[in-house]
């Protein structure tokens, strides 16, 4: 449509009805939404999108593997290295439960701080 109203024989006509500054805004508004939509179309485009589900099961699985390698070792050699460890460990933990507690869901945080709390008490258990 901006480009008939460009032509010659129409141009006439635009100057007849004096509407240019009409034409002219609706030009600008033409090249302003063509730059928004360009500008989110390369957004959404380069968007990274991260699989949180499966990046948190990978990461409490390592985690789990750490926490018994770690158990392991403590009940083979009965260091104070590795019970230092484990108590560094369960302050982290309790510390993060405790954040997650505070957390709008209260059936989720009392859950973990449960688990929390029984994984303490193994650790524990095993450091004797």
């Amino acid at each position: 449509m901006l480009e008939q109203l460009k032509d010659e024989t129409v141009a006439k006509a635009v100057a007849d009805l004096e509407i240019k500054r009409f034409v002219t805004r609706l030009s600008a508004s033409q090249q302003a939404f063509i730059d928004r939509y360009n500008n989110r179309s390369t957004s959404q485009a380069t968007k990274t999108v991260y699989d949180i589900k499966t990046i948190r099961q990978d990461l409490q699985a390592s985690y789990q593997d750490f926490i018994s390698l770690v158990d392991i070792y403590n009940r083979r050699q009965k260091g104070k290295d590795y019970q230092a460890l484990i108590k560094v460990l369960n302050t982290s933990r309790k510390t993060y439960a405790d954040i997650l507690a505070r957390r709008k869901s209260p059936k989720k945080s009392s859950k973990v701080t449960d688990q929390v709390a029984e994984k303490d008490t193994a650790l524990e258990t095993s450091n004797k």
